[in-house]
């Protein structure tokens, strides 16, 4: 549940869709009302309620706190999510090797 006083600047949890996708969000602004608007234009009731649109799975997003728990695990979706839509063709040869070597140290 989200605190009363969501402001400019903060950053909240969107939980994404029926999987559990979870990404890092920031506050845009709040309207008079009380709804919260993202920096993408994504509007929220000020429970956390995405307003509007469901996706294609019947659901909405929704916005929770952002825990230090929660900012980790946001933030290691973010990057599995950036790595798999990566053109590793493109990337240069030694640089996959750096890659590689670095994930090899895990």
């Amino acid at each position: 549940m989200l605190k009363d006083d969501v402001k400019k600047g903060d950053e909240l949890i969107e939980h994404t869709d029926n999987y559990g996708s979870l990404k890092l969000v920031k506050v845009d602004h709040v309207t008079p009302t009380g709804q919260i608007v993202l920096e993408d234009g994504s509007r929220f009731y000020k429970d956390g309620r995405e307003v509007g649109k469901k996706s294609h799975f019947g659901v909405r997003s929704r916005l929770e706190p952002a825990t230090p728990e929660a900012r980790v695990e946001a933030i290691r979706q973010t990057n599995v999510v950036f790595l798999k839509t990566l053109n590793w063709n493109k990337i240069d040869p030694q640089k996959l090797v750096q890659i590689v070597e670095i994930l090899n140290k895990e």
